[in-house]
C-alpha cells in the first residue's frame, strides 16, 4: 500500500515542477523581447542590447553631453535603433566601445548635436543616422575602426571609396572637392550644408536615385564632361538647389 501511495505523489511532484519551468520560460521570453531601464527602451539581440527609444530629459541634465551606458541589464549595448534619439537636445554623445551599429534615423533632427566620435567597433552607420542634425560639425572615427575613417571630420569608408556623410553644420568648407578615391555616394549628402561650390570628380559613378542637394542658398556644381556626375545632376537639376552646373573637360 505504501508503494501505491508513493507513485501518485511522485507523479504529482513532477507535474508541479514542469508547470514551474513553463512559467519561468514565458517570463524570460517576455523580458528579452522588450524592456526598459535607466531611461531607455531596449530589446535583447545576439547577446547584446538594441536601444529602441530614449526617455531622457536633456534639460534636466546638468551637461548637454550624453554618455550612453556600456551595458543595460548586464548586457553590452551593441545597436542604436532607428529613431532612438529622435529630436533629443544634446550637443555631444559619447558611445560605448561595444557599440557596433547605428541605424538610420538614430539621431534624426538632433539639432544641437555638434560632434560625435565613432568607436572602433562600429561597422555600420545607417544612411540617415545623423540627418537634419544642422549643428553637426564633425564626425570623428577611432583610428582602430576597420570600417570607417574620417578626413577632418568628414565620414568615409575605410578604403575612401564612399563618402558616407558630410556633416551639415560645417562652416569651414565654402568650396569642397570630393576626393578622387571616391566612387560611390549612395547615402544622402550635402543636405542644407554651407558649401557654395562642390567639385565632383569623374571617379564617382554611383549616386542615389533621388536628389540629394537642399539648402537655403544655391550651389555651383563642377562635373566632368560625359561623366556619371554630369548625368546625375542634369537629371535632378532644380533651380532652388543648383545655381549652375559647370561642365569641364
Amino acid at each position: 500500500m505504501k508503494r501505491l501511495l508513493y507513485v501518485p505523489f511522485l507523479f504529482l511532484l513532477l507535474i508541479l515542477i514542469g508547470c514551474g519551468r513553463a512559467a519561468y520560460s514565458t517570463t524570460a521570453s517576455s523580458t528579452s523581447a522588450k524592456a526598459s531601464d535607466s531611461g531607455y527602451d531596449y530589446e535583447v539581440i545576439d547577446e547584446g542590447v538594441r536601444i529602441t527609444r530614449s526617455h531622457l530629459n536633456m534639460q534636466a541634465i546638468e551637461t548637454p553631453s550624453l554618455i550612453l551606458p556600456s551595458q543595460i541589464g548586464e548586457m553590452p549595448v551593441k545597436v542604436i535603433g532607428n529613431g532612438a534619439f529622435y529630436n533629443l537636445d544634446m550637443e555631444s554623445c559619447l558611445f560605448p566601445e561595444e557599440l557596433m551599429v547605428i541605424e538610420g534615423g538614430a539621431f534624426y533632427r538632433c539639432g544641437f548635436l555638434r560632434e560625435v566620435v565613432l568607436p572602433q567597433n562600429v561597422v555600420e552607420v545607417g544612411s540617415t543616422a545623423f540627418s537634419k542634425c544642422l549643428s553637426l560639425e564633425n564626425i570623428f572615427v577611432d583610428p582602430r575602426n576597420p570600417a570607417y575613417i574620417d578626413v577632418d571630420g568628414i565620414l568615409f569608408t575605410k578604403d575612401m571609396r564612399e563618402l558616407v556623410y558630410y556633416p551639415e553644420g560645417r562652416t569651414k568648407d565654402i568650396v569642397y572637392a570630393i576626393p578622387e578615391t571616391v566612387t560611390r555616394m549612395e547615402n544622402p549628402f550635402f543636405y542644407k550644408t554651407h558649401v557654395k561650390e562642390l567639385i565632383i570628380p569623374p571617379t564617382v559613378v554611383e549616386f542615389p536615385s533621388y536628389p540629394t542637394l537642399d539648402g537655403p542658398d544655391n550651389v555651383i556644381i563642377y562635373v566632368t564632361k560625359d561623366s556619371a556626375g554630369e548625368a546625375y545632376f542634369r537629371e535632378y537639376w532644380h533651380p532652388n538647389r543648383i545655381e549652375q552646373l559647370l561642365v569641364v573637360n
